[in-house]
């Protein structure tokens, strides 16, 4: 829990230095940062909850949130949600499962989740949720699963800002629309919402029936993903040199030909170096 509450400190930290920089104000609740693997009241628990007497550690309390018997009395024993691998809870052992329980009124209507549906990382950095405008992830590295945040109610999260975004009421929200995984030509489509994101859709060889596993990408910083070309394209702001976010032995030498503004991705002469977007030269990595 402690891990958790350092996490969403530094998140926080982070996302106002990155939102202060871009002039946006926080301080009208028109932006907020999400809540870490979503805040209990958006989980429907039971009318009355169980009790812990002594015999079991866990109980379940909703469809998706179990109480943690550390000690008595009540109550004063602290609650959580499933992790996101396995959302939903056992009422007869306390255990989180994939499946969710149908003998719990509240999961009764929850189809069960496919495992295309889990968001698994490409990469370090915070990415919107391919499957609802509300929630976003924040990815610790490539490949492994993604910390889900969850925008409050009203809502919606901003890839830009990296923040929850207020919907005001006398405005219909933009719409996410389900992302499209219908089979063409093209191998990598665009996040209709932010051009710095595209997605990929993954389709299970053994089971042609089963929805499609959607992988989010992002384009390095300063970049957004050109579908013509099918590859991100790097934005040159000036002429100069600019780190590239995901390779930090990487940057891009930015010039005038023909008096247009192209770049060059080039690589810092000993592997161990690192670009220094300060100094502008390759420095002994740390």
């Amino acid at each position: 829990m402690m891990l958790a509450a350092n996490k969403i400190t530094l998140l926080t930290f982070i996302q106002i230095l990155i939102t202060g920089s871009r002039s946006i104000s926080i301080t009208n609740n028109t932006f907020l940062p999400g809540v870490l693997n979503r805040a209990r009241t958006t989980e429907i628990l039971f009318p009355t909850e169980p009790a812990c007497d002594g015999t079991r550690p866990v109980l379940c309390v909703g469809c998706r949130t179990v109480k943690i018997c550390v000690g008595l009395p009540e109550p004063n024993n602290p609650t959580q949600l499933c992790p996101t691998e396995s959302p939903y809870c056992h009422s007869e052992t306390g255990a989180c499962s994939f499946i969710p329980d149908n003998s719990q009124a509240d999961c009764s209507n929850v189809p069960p989740p496919s495992s295309p549906l889990l968001f698994y990382c490409m990469g370090e950095g915070f990415y919107p949720d391919p499957y609802s405008c509300s929630s976003y992830y924040y990815c610790e590295g490539e490949s492994v699963p993604g910390d889900l945040y969850q925008c409050p109610p009203g809502y919606k999260y901003n890839s830009k800002a990296r923040l929850c975004q207020r919907v005001p009421a006398h405005c219909k929200p933009e719409l996410c629309g389900e992302l499209d995984c219908t089979p063409t030509a093209a191998t990598f489509k665009p996040y209709p919402l932010d051009d710095k994101y595209y997605y990929y859709c993954e389709y299970d060889s053994n089971d042609p029936t089963a929805a499609p596993r959607i992988l989010m990408i992002a384009c390095d910083d300063g970049a957004s993903f050109d579908q013509n070309l099918s590859r991100c394209v790097f934005r040159c702001p000036r002429e100069g040199l600019f780190a590239k976010s995901s390779n930090r032995n990487k940057y891009y030498q930015c010039y005038r030909a023909n008096r247009r503004l192209v770049y060059a991705e080039l690589s810092c002469p000993v592997p161990t170096q690192v670009f220094d977007d300060v100094k502008k030269v390759c420095v002994t990595g740390t």
